[in-house]
């Protein structure tokens, strides 16, 4: 039962954003074009810019998370190997 609540939750929240997503693409639809010190990106609309700040938050937070994780199951396994074996099957 709390499963399909929390399912029902994400998929309203899903629902929420994605709308949102598509109003601010709908009122930002202009070009833009960044500049950066002396570097000048090429124009594009402003949605995409978001978009890809968005897409490069995601990724960078997973890589983080990841070394943390991998970090975490190399302490384990380090710990099962120092502890005494169990010889029952």
């Amino acid at each position: 039962m709390l499963r399909a609540l929390a399912l029902l939750v994400y998929g309203a929240v899903a629902v929420l954003l994605s709308g949102f997503g598509l109003l601010l693409g709908m009122d930002n639809s202009a070009d833009v074009a960044l500049t950066v010190l002396t570097w000048t990106s090429p124009s594009a609309p402003l949605l995409l810019w978001l978009f890809g700040a968005l897409l490069a938050g995601l990724l960078l937070g997973y890589a983080v998370a990841g070394v943390g994780t991998l970090r975490a199951r190399y302490a384990l396994r380090k710990l099962a190997r120092s502890l005494p074996g169990d010889s029952a099957p």
